[in-house]
């Protein structure tokens, strides 16, 4: 099976009987009696009528165990991988809903602090010669209501999270792609 290029489940299923059947000895190594390094270990061992058989014999199952350890770490990595995307992409939904929430928050405060601006008369920025103006933070009416208003228009404006952060536009052409 070793020499050949392209082999069949057949061909494969017979080199698995042939490993079976063969005089194979597995070995559990004596915990007690090895060193640790080979602790746990199982020994393989076999024989074959001629050394070519046992050469095919071996190369036979290196390649069959090689192929099974790789598919199993190849499913491994993939399954880590796609853990992580998962979790990258549900992050990068909840940062995408939390800078919309924000959003909304302040665009209502906005909309308020233009009503309290209107209803106060105050269209332009209060100036006080210098003076400092304590204002509300939240419903800052201090810089007029044709200033809020233009505010207003422009955060209404921003429809798009990643143009508010990088780091989400960098996330957005990573899940884009």
């Amino acid at each position: 099976m070793a020499k050949m290029d392209d082999p069949t489940p057949l061909d494969k299923r017979k080199l698995i009987e042939t490993i079976v059947t063969k005089d194979i000895n597995l070995k559990a190594s004596d915990s007690k009696n090895s060193d640790e390094e080979f602790s746990g270990e199982i020994n393989l061992s076999f024989t074959a009528p001629t050394s070519e058989e046992a050469y095919d014999l071996l190369s036979g199952y290196i390649r069959f165990i090689s192929t099974k350890v790789r598919v199993e770490v190849k499913d491994e990595i993939d399954d880590q991988i796609e853990r992580k995307l998962n979790h990258a992409q549900k992050a990068y939904q909840m940062d995408l809903e939390r800078i919309a929430n924000a959003r909304n928050v302040n665009v209502q405060r906005l909309k308020y602090a233009l009503e309290i601006a209107n209803a106060a008369g105050v269209k332009k920025p209060i100036s006080s010669e210098g003076a400092q103006i304590k204002d509300d933070p939240d419903y800052s009416i201090a810089m007029g209501a044709d200033a809020l208003s233009s505010k207003l228009a422009i955060t209404e404006a921003i429809t798009d999270p990643t143009t508010v952060s990088s780091e989400l536009k960098i996330a957005y052409i990573i899940f884009s792609s």
